[in-house]
């Protein structure tokens, strides 16, 4: 009923017409079949016009041809990382998320800003489709209906064009999707003060890593001094040329350091045979395309086939040709200094990568230090 001041009350002819939709939606389908209302179509997302605090967490759904003032539903984004993950470059209307986002970048979308930061390519498609069903509100036969929309949102990247440079603005854009849409590795969650050390210690223990192997044609040889007695063993010669590297040192057993993001920063998104191996750096939503794939998927007969299926490698399993194709934004190569950690052969080591320095031998004596 429709109550109005000092007029009697009516009933209301919307909900007249939405009980018989209602009645003809459970007499057409059974409980939980959904019904397809628009099939997936462009274009039916828009950027909000209401208020200013739904402005920033929504989009509106329109109906294709539709000539309505007001929109079908308004929608909350889907994909919302844990925490603040993503930090962009400014905060305004088309950046709250990847939805409006991918908006801003259409290019048959009118502009969000005044400068330029897109161009005539469609790097991002998006695809709607609406269906209805009717769910029981209860148990038994006298039992009412609720009627559920849903919807799907499918969306295209065009990896012909995907790699192409942007203004800072839109890459920050871009970003926002590509954050959005890749998963990110999964973070532990602790409920307490000693799960979180524990989890601190695996994390830890996870990024040591053994001393690397000198060259082929070095000799260890040449890091042990002559005026010390005891000889290296060989895990103590290499933890000597790692200490060396670190220091900036020019001897010709140790293997110079090369310009190289720190771990963490790349993962290698294998997509198949039709995109290739895509390399993704997270901190930045830089995307880079690599090579061709090697994924590959053993048939029943045993035989190997290339595999559309996607799959993640972190830039440690990255070999040598891969990392000489990513950029650096963080370069710490040239950062002196390491972190020694040995069960043993911590005060040898760290006394020998000083013995390099004349004035470090300087003892008489031939005793073993």
């Amino acid at each position: 009923m429709l109550r109005y001041w000092r007029t009697p009350d009516r009933p209301n002819p919307e909900y007249e017409a939405f009980s018989t939709f209602r009645d003809d939606l459970r007499t057409a389908v059974a409980p939980f079949a959904p019904l397809a209302l628009m099939p997936s179509t462009p274009r039916m997302l828009r950027f909000p016009q209401g208020t200013a605090s739904r402005q920033a967490d929504t989009i509106e759904l329109f109906l294709t041809n539709s000539h309505a003032k007001r929109p079908l539903i308004w929608l909350a984004p889907s994909i919302k990382p844990e925490g603040k993950q993503w930090m962009p470059s400014s905060s305004m209307m088309d950046m709250q998320n990847w939805t409006h986002a991918a908006l801003a970048l259409d290019p048959d979308e009118k502009a969000t800003r005044r400068i330029a930061y897109r161009d005539d390519k469609r790097r991002v498609s998006l695809e709607t489709g609406v269906q209805i069903c009717w769910v029981p509100d209860s148990e038994g036969e006298k039992a009412g209906a609720e009627i559920k929309l849903l919807v799907t949102v499918d969306v295209y990247l065009d990896m012909a064009v995907i790699y192409d440079p942007l203004p800072d603005t839109g890459k920050d854009m871009l970003g926002l999707i590509l954050h959005s849409l890749i998963p990110a590795p999964p973070t532990a969650k602790t409920r307490s003060e000693s799960e979180a050390r524990a989890s601190a210690l695996r994390h830890f223990l996870a990024c040591l890593r053994p001393a690397p192997h000198l060259h082929s044609d070095s000799q260890a040889a040449s890091l042990q001094p002559k005026e010390m007695v005891s000889r290296l063993l060989p895990f103590q010669a290499r933890t000597v040329a790692v200490l060396l590297q670190r220091e900036g040192s020019s001897i010709r057993d140790v293997k110079p350091t090369t310009s190289a993001d720190p771990t963490g920063f790349w993962n290698i998104h294998d997509f198949g045979k039709s995109f290739g191996r895509v390399a993704y750096r997270r901190v930045t939503g830089d995307m880079l395309h690599i090579g061709p794939s090697r994924a590959v998927q053993v048939t029943r007969k045993g035989k190997g086939k290339a595999s559309d299926q996607a799959q993640r490698r972190s830039q440690e399993e990255m070999d040598e040709l891969e990392q000489k194709l990513l950029p650096t934004v963080l370069d710490l190569s040239g950062v002196k200094g390491t972190m020694l950690c040995e069960e043993m052969g911590k005060p040898h080591s760290c006394l020998l990568s000083d013995s390099h320095v004349p004035q470090a031998w300087a003892r008489p004596s031939k005793q073993s230090p």
